[in-house]
């Protein structure tokens, strides 16, 4: 990832790490065999961050926290269920005893498993993309109006399973 501080600008490149978190789904009230599930979920990864710019280079612990809302959706098949799932919401930079929001969502597709009423496995694969530079604009003229929206950003792929509880 790119990276501006006033005057210095750099490169920051992060480790790979495991990633860790809990989601909690709740099921919404259904009238076939369509599934939609509203999300919260909470997930951390601790990794090494290798700074590289004009002037400094080193290393320093890291951590990615990421906090989010959404959504899955999908079609219950016996014991198994294909999903999508949609979640925004921010994303936590820690590096030594400083931290920095951003935006983010994770496109993700899976599947949920159950063993029995009480109790599945779910395995999915996760698109994360955080925003770390957006701007936008707006004009009038006699042609016309126009909006514009733009953005870069930092994105990953993984995959990831997990116990599920049913209450």
């Amino acid at each position: 990832m790119d990276f501006y501080s006033g005057l210095n600008t750099g490169e920051l490149d992060f480790a790979d790490a495991a990633f860790w978190g809990i989601a909690l789904d709740y099921t919404l009230p259904q009238s076939s065999q369509k599934t939609a599930q509203l999300r919260l979920m909470y997930r951390r990864s601790d990794s090494e961050v290798q700074v590289r710019s004009i002037g400094f280079s080193g290393d320093a612990d890291a951590a990615l926290e990421y906090w989010h809302i959404g959504g899955l959706g999908g079609i219950r098949r016996g014991n198994a269920m294909p999903f999508g799932a949609l979640t925004l919401g921010g994303t936590r930079f820690v590096v030594g005893d400083q931290d920095d929001w951003k935006f983010s969502m994770i496109f993700g597709l899976g599947v949920k498993v159950y063993m029995n009423p009480k109790v599945g496995l779910m395995i999915q694969g996760n698109w994360p993309i955080t925003f770390t530079d957006a701007w936008g604009g707006v004009t009038v003229g006699t042609g016309g109006a126009g909006v514009g929206i733009g953005g870069t950003g930092v994105s990953q792929l993984d995959v990831g399973g997990g116990l599920i509880i049913c209450f």
